[in-house]
């Protein structure tokens, strides 16, 4: 009951987002709330060269209806990072609760993963992974990122990564390094800490 309560309660700022590119394409995403006022989180690729940005909103049980849709505006983009803020329309949303700016990520903290893996205008419901951050910091030019042995897939980058015992957020999925055969199978998945934000 604890998990069902965690993964209920969590996955209502989380949204599934629907987007078009420039050249026409389409494409999905993961983000999630940090503010009633309908600021969200996501990752720099999944809102950049877009035309248009929809996120689709999740509550059970809503009177009239589960889904509500937002049109989103994108505020601000940082690729070096692969972070982006983009503004719901709307107000009163439920929000995630994020760490504090000097909380410092460790190795074997137990998280879980929220999103839409795969995503498209199908997915009914979220899918969580559980998992534990499996390394201590590493660098790269825009700076701390860390590893995680939780699955992920295409469609996840943007999901909260989510402390286990506080519920609070301490990163952002931004991707994957994938083996030298570009094999998923030899996927090892990376987070930013919320710090950057």
């Amino acid at each position: 009951y604890a998990d069902e309560y965690f993964y209920d309660k969590n996955s209502m700022p989380v949204l599934l987002l629907n987007i078009t590119l420039k050249d026409g394409r389409s494409g999905a995403g993961t983000g999630f709330i940090i503010s009633d006022s309908g600021l969200a989180l996501t990752c720099a690729h999944v809102v950049k060269d877009t035309t248009k940005v929809t996120a689709r909103l999740t509550i059970k049980g809503r009177f009239g209806g589960d889904h509500t849709y937002h049109n989103c505006k994108v505020l601000k983009i940082n690729e070096e990072l692969d972070m982006a803020l983009i503004q719901l329309e709307g107000i009163h949303f439920p929000t995630l609760k994020l760490t504090s700016y000097d909380y410092k990520v460790k190795r074997g903290e137990d998280i879980a993963l929220i999103g839409y893996p795969l995503a498209t205008q199908t997915n009914e419901t979220y899918t969580n992974f559980e998992g534990k951050i499996a390394s201590n910091e590493h660098h790269d030019k825009a700076g701390e990122v860390y590893f995680i042995n939780s699955e992920a897939k295409q469609g996840n980058s943007g999901s909260p990564v989510i402390l286990k015992d506080t519920g609070e957020v301490i990163g952002i999925l931004c991707g994957s390094v994938l083996g030298n055969n570009k094999d998923l199978q030899e996927e090892i998945n990376y987070i930013r800490p919320i710090k950057y934000f």
